[in-house]
């Protein structure tokens, strides 16, 4: 069987006189076939690398994908914006703690001024009721 290959081999390819058939083949066996060794052992550590790869791609596609309906994007969008509406209302609300706060210091400045105002008002009504009191004829 080898022989027939051999020999359909010798005729398809046109071989020089003085080489035989055998040297020939084995030449062209080391021209085709080296090459395809080389290839297979370079191309073993990058098909591990590729597996790896692909296994890597399957995590984080796992990672990210979303099991409803919504599109992964559409949900980030909408949570940037809740987080955005709620900054706004903390300085919204940091704005109206910061109005109270003067209302209050307003407050006790007019109640400050009112206690001081009432306090004069009184001294001097005590100060009137006693000038009236010992300016007054003793009763009869």
């Amino acid at each position: 069987m080898m022989r027939d290959l051999i020999a359909a081999a010798g005729e398809l390819v046109e071989q020089p006189k003085d080489i035989p058939v055998w040297a020939w083949l084995l030449g062209l066996l080391i021209v085709v076939g080296v090459p395809g060794v080389v290839s297979l052992l370079v191309q073993h550590p990058i098909r591990r690398q590729v597996k790896g790869i692909a296994a890597d791609t399957r995590e984080s596609r796992d990672q990210v994908a979303n099991t409803h309906s919504t599109n992964l994007r559409d949900d980030v969008d909408q949570v940037i914006a809740l987080v955005r509406e709620a900054v706004e209302q903390g300085r919204q609300t940091r704005l109206d703690i910061g109005g109270l706060r003067e209302e209050l210091r307003q407050e006790r400045r007019e109640r400050h001024d009112g206690d001081a105002a009432l306090a004069r008002r009184t001294e001097e009504f005590g100060v009137t009721l006693s000038k009236h009191l010992h300016d007054r004829p003793p009763p009869a």
